[in-house]
Order: structure tokens, then C-alpha cells, then sequence
């Protein structure tokens, strides 16, 4: 099978390196989010290209390169944290894998804590008092 000029400057980039950690993240990024969609794998967990500035702690083990990548998807639904999501992209098979690690990063501050015995004592003294409250129905 015919390689396409992108997939062939990913290759050159990535078989150039030493093997082990990437530090140079951002022009990887760009080189692998310019063949993305060659790769088998990154549909399910809808990764487009656009979102691979995020990868963090990059390795590559020919032919092998790994990252975690941060996803916000939780956090359109009212979450705080992030999932922290582990990929591991095969050159030579051409097959993208997320391996999740349900581990979560915590993206923005969380509320405070709701103590909720006073509320409750003094709902329960308007019940036992029979006066009205906005939250008695």
C-alpha cells in the first residue's frame, strides 16, 4: 500500500527520533494530526485532528508512539474534572488505540460543600410549625 506524503513526514519525523521521551510535542502534533484519519481507531472516542495539541507526556518506542491526552467531554454536562485518556498510535499497523485509564485530571475549582443539616433543620422546623416555604410544596 501506497504511503501518502503526510504518513511519510510523520515517519521520517518520528524513525529521526531517539527513542524514549518527545519533547518536542507541538510539530509532531501538527505532522500526526495531518494523517489522523489514515489511522484505524480514533473514530470511537471521537478524537479529531484539531485536538492532538494536547497530548502530553509523548513517547516514542519504534513503532510505537504514546501520549496521554486530556478530553473535556464531561465537562459539557456540568463535570469538573478531565478524563486523562491514554493513546498509543502503531506506525506500522496504522492503528490509533485509546487505552482509558478512568483517571481524571481536575480541570476547574469544585463548589464548595453544601451543608445541608441546616437546611434540613430548618425545613423540618417550618413542617413541624406549619408554616409556609417556597420549598414546601
Amino acid at each position: 500500500m501506497r504511503e501518502t506524503p503526510a504518513f511519510a513526514r510523520l515517519k521520517k519525523r518520528l524513525f529521526g527520533l531517539a527513542t524514549g521521551e518527545v519533547t518536542e510535542v507541538g510539530p509532531l502534533a501538527a505532522l500526526l494530526a495531518g494523517c489522523w484519519r489514515e489511522f484505524a481507531g480514533g473514530d470511537p472516542e471521537r478524537i479529531c485532528a484539531g485536538k492532538l495539541y494536547r497530548m502530553e507526556t509523548v513517547r516514542w518506542h519504534p513503532p510505537v508512539l504514546s501520549f496521554t491526552m486530556e478530553r473535556h467531554r464531561a465537562m459539557g454536562v456540568g463535570s469538573t474534572r478531565a478524563e486523562l485518556q491514554n493513546w498509543r498510535v502503531n506506525l506500522d499497523r496504522k492503528i490509533a488505540q485509546c487505552e482509558r485509564s478512568r483517571t481524571y485530571r481536575q480541570a476547574l475549582p469544585r463548589s464548595g460543600a453544601v451543608k445541608i443539616e441546616p437546611i434540613a433543620r430548618e425545613l423540618a422546623d417550618n413542617i413541624i410549625a406549619g408554616r409556609a416555604d417556597q420549598w414546601l410544596k
